[in-house]
């Protein structure tokens, strides 16, 4: 494999069930002195209820090998669909001029 090819795309194991996905696009985070807090869950028909969903507790230290992860995996994806927009909170404000 090259290395400017991204890796292959996650494939679960086949003798796990399809139950075990859900979608999410509903998220909430918080933090305790010794741990972060993750709520993900679906809203359904754009409301502010959701779902029960799942909560998430783990170290800040699992928290920022996640927070890579996460960016590894959207890097990946941008280097092979288009680069995604801004949405939620990282969303620049509407009077910025580069919005």
């Amino acid at each position: 494999m090259q290395a400017d090819t991204p890796p292959p795309e996650f494939s679960a194991p086949s003798d796990i069930a399809e139950t075990a996905y859900a979608y999410a696009n509903y998220f909430e985070a918080g933090f305790s002195h010794e741990e972060i807090l993750l709520r993900i869950a679906q809203a359904f028909d754009g409301k502010q209820e959701c779902g029960d969903g799942i909560r998430i507790v783990m170290t800040p230290t699992y928290a920022r090998a996640l927070l890579e992860l996460l960016r590894s995996t959207l890097a990946r994806f941008e280097a092979v669909h288009e680069a995604l927009g801004h949405t939620g909170a990282d969303a620049p404000p509407p009077d910025d001029p580069e919005y």
